[in-house]
């Protein structure tokens, strides 16, 4: 009862934040232009290649946990990842924030493989190349910007994306050096009721970091994928802002987009709705757009990405929970105990 009880506070509190961003948003702006901009939008691109290259996106991403999954020993279908990859999007318009599609691909890994904590592990694996290549990319974009078209907007979004860039790799450092070496005997960690189960299972997740890293061209050609996706869902961003007549360059979506997905991931609003827009505005209106415009660009990005996880849904028809779908490789299992 507890537990439903603060479910319920947590979604209200993140419908409240959408709603009251959007209408904050909303209420400074023109609304008969936001209107005029959809009617002009040109949805023959977007039917054409959107969906063109949401399905290179889905399949760039499976391949990629293909990997780190061979890594750790398994086996699996590209399809079939493909297959809990789209459900996972599916859910993501049902459930607030994006984590509910990770969620579901880690649980469907981990009753399909009966592997709990290696299916945990490739998961982690994967966020972390996607987190880091998104500041990556978006830093190579800012350099770009900073040194060679010496725009002062790119000069203004210098110095916040270096701390941030840097917060985010110093922190993941530290918390992995912290939880591989701390003694899980000692006082600090016996103090603190349950921490000991978690470092333990800290260990055993950077343990098949470790593996699964040892392999150098493993390791590049993940960071190679990783960036390559980023650069498609970027791509993605640049179509629907030329659908809706947003002339931005694709250099500037290669800075902000990752931006906007690191923000939007935040649990503190429903699907991103009022927090995308709002830092979209922020970010954008530097570069002489107007907010009507950045507006539009980025409610027609939810819609098309609304439409997308709905039709995602159809895969919940197809049955793949065959235990066959994913083999274990006995040698490699060995190496990571």
């Amino acid at each position: 009862m507890i537990s439903s009880v603060k479910n319920l506070i947590k979604i209200t509190i993140r419908i409240s934040v959408s709603l009251i961003l959007i209408a904050w948003l909303l209420s400074r702006m023109d609304i008969l232009k936001i209107v005029k901009q959809f009617i002009g939008v040109n949805w023959i691109l977007i039917v054409i290649l959107i969906p063109l290259l949401h399905v290179f996106i889905i399949v760039l991403r499976s391949f990629r946990l293909s990997m780190i999954l061979k890594g750790l020993g398994f086996r699996t279908p590209l399809w079939w990842l493909s297959m809990i990859q789209l459900k996972g999007m599916f859910l993501g318009c049902i459930f607030p924030g994006s984590i509910s599609g990770d969620l579901y691909r880690t649980y469907k890994l981990a009753k399909i493989s009966e592997h709990g904590l290696e299916s945990v592990s490739s998961i982690v694996v994967e966020k972390s190349f996607g987190l880091s290549a998104m500041i990556f990319t978006s830093l190579v974009a800012l350099l770009y910007g900073f040194y060679f078209i010496r725009l002062p907007v790119f000069n203004q979004l210098a110095h916040p994306m270096f701390i941030f860039a840097g917060l985010f790799f110093t922190i993941m450092i530290v918390g992995i050096l912290f939880v591989r070496y701390i003694n899980i005997n000692s006082g600090f960690v016996k103090s603190i009721q349950g921490l000991d189960g978690y470092l333990i299972k800290g260990k055993a997740i950077i343990g098949h970091f470790i593996v699964f890293f040892s392999s150098k061209a493993d390791f590049f050609k993940m960071i190679m994928i990783s960036v390559l996706l980023q650069i498609s869902i970027v791509t993605w961003y640049f179509i629907v802002s030329k659908a809706i007549g947003l002339n931005v360059w694709f250099l500037t979506l290669m800075v902000t987009v990752p931006i906007v997905e690191m923000m939007i991931m935040l649990p503190i609003s429903i699907s991103g709705i009022g927090l995308r827009e709002s830092a979209f505005v922020l970010l954008l209106v530097p570069f002489g757009f107007t907010p009507e415009k950045i507006v539009s660009f980025s409610l027609l990005v939810f819609i098309v990405q609304i439409i997308l996880r709905i039709l995602s849904g159809v895969t919940f028809l197809l049955e793949l929970d065959h235990k066959a779908y994913v083999t274990r490789n006995d040698g490699l299992e060995k190496k990571l105990i």
